[in-house]
């Protein structure tokens, strides 16, 4: 089984490698070099250091290394509560601990792999599998998400489809500005709609895996589909991992944005790939400035790979490319990026060197930090619950006028109203909701001089008025589409903020009580979906911008002189405004939105934390009135420890 204060031990002893590591005699900039590049040379390490490269370069876990030692069966665990479980007092905390238990029997976790199109997604998964099973979609504009998970019963490489519905096709062919009912645009989506075989509209069918690589491969098939699950065996569907290829976007605007900022923010762990003779396109740095933002939310774990590594010319070219993407990840808001050249060709066709490190830590992240991690959680859950049982029998040794005391005390909380007041916690999210936009205004106006360089350039613009115009309105989309990305991470935080308040208001409450009530553990659903919609699109209209074009008067004056920056500054200052109204009316609508909810919520949680409450005086006044005994339990609990 495994031993907390053993894991406790073995943190402590990491912590102290760690510090022995970076007080090495090295220089500022070679320190600086080594924490920025996450991959590195032996020659780069002290020698006396040298044998630890792995462990501490490659190594981020602070858990146990042999992972082959931990036992995951729970068999103590389940002991625990078959013990505890017909006493009125344990009985909701043995049935919370057994719903985890079942859990992590079946728990999965998801991986999900981001990119721009062709950087190498689907072969970079087929080197983690073993085999080539995911064929390239050929357009980026009628991809789908695919899901590699475990077969659970289902045929090895058979797949569940699951088609649009109708709504939703026409709603995707409404932004290109076609319907099902008019179909003449020339565009590649449009097009592949005209052929699609609209029938399959709202199923879902189970398929084998021929069929499964017609509906990603033929434009015509691939537009109607929503999703796929394709069932593998191998050693990662073992681990109960489920792997998330998401569309490769081919411009920042793609109709994937929702879909794809979903799993950045659920997955366990994220997989962005780029490649090695085109690293950071525009599609690259606007996924990663997304990356970024979700990762500045919490504890997100994330791994950066640098496919098609052995087209370097040597190893110092390839150091260079690997630290060149490290910096610009750095510089687009991510920290200590984990980045990792690697070779998905040559991982599929025999070994990469690289491509076996990135998987060697993929193992010890799935191993030690999520299902070690994870084990860690239930098996102090269940200490806490024999203490818990413990306390109970205390009580029920007590003499005479202590368990008096104690029934007095336990019918005024019988008598009093036991509420959870959330709606407390309104004034606080409206606090946070106009700290977070307040934020957010700065630093989209920031972003601004950027899209101006972009849109406003000399290859783009030849002084016409529709060159002119044709640039403002890029400059408004990319504005309008980076607040947007700004929106979902903002209801994110929103989310996370709720919940930890929530929780924290649940905790405050429990302690209170745990004195009179030392098994009292509530868990309960705390449902704020609501800040889960989908963020409603951003827009700006050209015209009451125009007036900033009047700084273009030819094009050295405009791009060799100050015309651009006046231009930026006159739309940065009418922007301005216009935002800060917009995001005005968003904040208002939340904070409207949610003080509704949390009425609901805290009518729904008071009436479960009321039962709860209530059921555990009776127990225990039941302990203190009827002299129970405990000591076949406790005798059982002993014997349990000693095996």
């Amino acid at each position: 089984m495994l031993d907390t204060l053993a894991l406790q031990r073995q943190l402590a002893e990491k912590r102290d490698e760690l510090t022995h590591y970076t007080t090495r005699d090295l220089s500022d900039s070679r320190l600086t070099d080594l924490e920025t590049r996450h991959y590195v040379t032996a020659d780069q390490l002290p020698q006396k250091q040298v044998e630890h490269q792995q462990q501490e370069v490659a190594s981020t876990s602070l858990f146990v290394d042999d992972i082959t030692a931990l036992s995951f069966d729970f068999l103590y665990e389940y002991a625990v509560c078959e013990i505890l479980e017909y006493h009125p007092l344990f009985k909701s905390r043995v049935k919370s601990l057994r719903h985890k238990l079942a859990r992590a029997e079946s728990e999965t976790y998801t991986l999900a792999i981001f990119g721009a199109f062709s950087s190498g997604k689907s072969s970079t998964l087929n080197a983690l599998l073993g085999e080539t099973v995911l064929p390239t979609s050929p357009n980026p504009l009628t991809a789908s998400i695919t899901k590699i998970v475990p077969p659970n019963g289902r045929a090895n490489k058979s797949a569940l489809i699951t088609f649009k519905t109708r709504a939703e096709l026409e709603a995707e062919l409404n932004g290109y500005g076609a319907s099902l009912d008019a179909l003449h645009l020339d565009h590649p989506f449009v097009n592949a709609v005209k052929n699609a075989p609209l029938s399959y509209l709202g199923s879902q069918e189970t398929v084998d895996y021929d069929t499964f690589c017609s509906f990603v491969t033929e434009e015509e098939k691939s537009c109607i589909v929503k999703e796929i699950e394709l069932a593998i065996d191998s050693p990662w569907a073992e681990r109960g991992i489920i792997f998330v290829d998401t569309p490769g976007a081919d411009s920042q605007f793609n109709r994937h944005s929702e879909v794809q900022f979903g799993y950045m923010r659920d997955a366990d762990a994220v997989l962005f790939v780029t490649y090695y003779n085109h690293a950071f396109a525009e599609a690259d740095r606007e996924l990663v400035i997304q990356l970024g933002r979700v990762q500045g939310t919490g504890d997100h774990h994330m791994f950066f790979l640098v496919n098609a590594s052995d087209l370097a010319a040597d190893e110092m070219e390839r150091l260079a490319v690997t630290d060149y993407v490290s910096n610009q990840l750095t510089k687009l808001g991510v920290r200590h990026p984990t980045v990792l050249p690697i070779s998905s060709r040559n991982a599929i066709q025999g070994t990469d060197a690289g491509f076996e490190r990135f998987s060697a830590k993929l193992e010890q992240f799935v191993d030690h930090d999520l299902r070690q991690a994870n084990a860690v959680r239930i098996k102090d859950e269940t200490e806490a619950l024999v203490a818990a049982f413990e306390d109970v029998v205390r009580e029920a040794e007590a003499d005479a006028s202590v368990k008096a005391a104690r029934r007095d005390k336990l019918e005024q909380v019988r008598t009093s109203d036991n509420r959870l007041n959330v709606t407390t916690l309104e004034d606080p999210f409206k606090r946070e909701t106009d700290e977070l936009l307040a934020h957010l205004e700065t630093r989209s106006l920031l972003r601004l001089s950027d899209f101006v360089k972009e849109t406003f350039h000399p290859v783009e613009v030849d002084g016409s008025k529709a060159s002119l115009e044709r640039a403002l309105t890029r400059t408004l989309d990319k504005y309008a589409y980076d607040i947007h990305q700004e929106l979902q991470v903002f209801q994110y935080r929103l989310e996370r903020f709720l919940k930890r308040e929530t929780e924290r208001l649940i905790e405050r409450e429990t302690l209170k009580l745990r004195p009179l009530l030392p098994t009292l553990s509530f868990e309960d659903d705390i449902d704020i979906d609501w800040l889960r919609d989908a963020v409603d699109p951003i827009t700006f209209e050209a015209a009451p911008f125009r007036p900033v074009l009047k700084h273009y008067k030819n094009a050295n004056q405009f791009f060799e002189g100050d015309g651009r920056t006046k231009l930026r500054d006159d739309l940065s200052a009418l922007l301005k405004t216009a935002v800060r109204e917009q995001l005005a009316h968003v904040g208002n609508n939340q904070v409207e939105r949610t003080a509704t909810h949390l009425a609901t919520l805290e009518t729904t949680l008071s009436q479960d934390w009321d039962r709860e409450v209530n059921d555990l005086v009776a127990g225990e006044l039941s302990v203190l009135s009827d002299g129970q005994s405990f000591q076949d339990m406790t005798q059982r609990l002993a014997a349990l420890r000693k095996d």
